[in-house]
């Protein structure tokens, strides 16, 4: 393992919950996936969505070879440990003019993982910026614990739980984490974050990649799927995913499917017990 981070960049994500940027990918690479990600869309006649938004690494080469990247995960085990799992996997396009935009919210709150040590790698594929609609951070807010949200029903919101946080920006301070085409940003699952529509000229491309230490459990009754980049797993609290193979697609889209359905099912319990939880007290 490399030491990819600083000690003073460790500490600043342990006190404000995140560290950005870290460089990763060359302007060939970035390139590269870029054009990889566009052919998928085009393979799925559009803009990547529903199913096929989440765990591409499972079906798609350069997705795994972007969450496998050496440099990235050498920074995640600086912070998590070594032996690491990939919980979950988002692919954020934002397309120039659209009103699309994130709403404030804490991943911790319904991806029903304890300890809360899951953390993001956001790798940027094009500029993300203020005016790109970079992602927005309070700092210290995952110091804080888990913040009352509610659900809000909007179609522009890219967050499809509809999660929703109270949050003056004003009163708490946001610092906004800017990258360039081949950087990525750290967070911690606690922190408050949100983002803005794009109002730049390109696409805002960003890859969410949700890593965790082996020895976190989900708390639903389904068994979700992760898949082992690093280190070894005694726990076994997940079934594991397998990579993607070269010659065999229709594999590794019947694997993605099995993944996406007992983690659909998995939210859809989480769901069930907050209610309940809620009717309780």
């Amino acid at each position: 393992m490399n030491h990819v981070l600083s000690d003073a960049a460790v500490e600043q994500y342990r006190q404000k919950g995140y560290y950005a940027p870290v460089p990763c990918l060359s302007a060939s690479e970035v390139a590269r996936y870029r054009s990889s990600l566009e052919a998928m869309e085009f393979d799925h006649g559009g803009l990547v969505q529903g199913i096929y938004q989440f765990k591409p690494h499972i079906h798609q080469r350069w997705a795994y070879d972007v969450a496998t990247n050496p440099t990235v995960l050498d920074a995640v085990s600086e912070i998590i440990g070594p032996n690491i799992l990939i919980i979950q996997y988002t692919v954020w396009v934002k397309e120039p003019g659209s009103d699309s935009f994130v709403s404030w919210h804490q991943d911790g709150t319904y991806f029903g993982l304890f300890p809360f040590e899951h953390i993001t790698a956001w790798v940027a594929l094009s500029p993300s910026n203020r005016e790109t609609g970079c992602v927005e951070v309070i700092p210290g807010s995952h110091l804080k614990g888990p913040r009352v949200s509610y659900r809000v029903e909007n179609a522009d919101n890219m967050l499809k739980t509809g999660q929703h946080i109270d949050v003056d920006p004003a009163a708490e301070g946001v610092d906004y984490l800017e990258l360039e085409p081949g950087q990525f940003s750290l967070h911690h699952t606690m922190l408050l974050h949100n983002s803005q529509p794009n109002r730049g000229a390109d696409r805002r491309i960003g890859l969410g990649i949700s890593y965790i230490p082996t020895h976190v459990s989900c708390n639903s009754p389904t068994q979700v799927t992760a898949m082992l980049v690093r280190g070894g797993d005694t726990h076994h609290n997940f079934e594991l995913e397998a990579p993607p193979e070269p010659g065999k697609p229709l594999e590794a889209l019947q694997n993605h499917a099995h993944a996406m359905q007992v983690w659909n099912q998995s939210r859809q319990e989480q769901l069930k017990m907050r209610e309940n939880a809620g009717a309780k007290a």
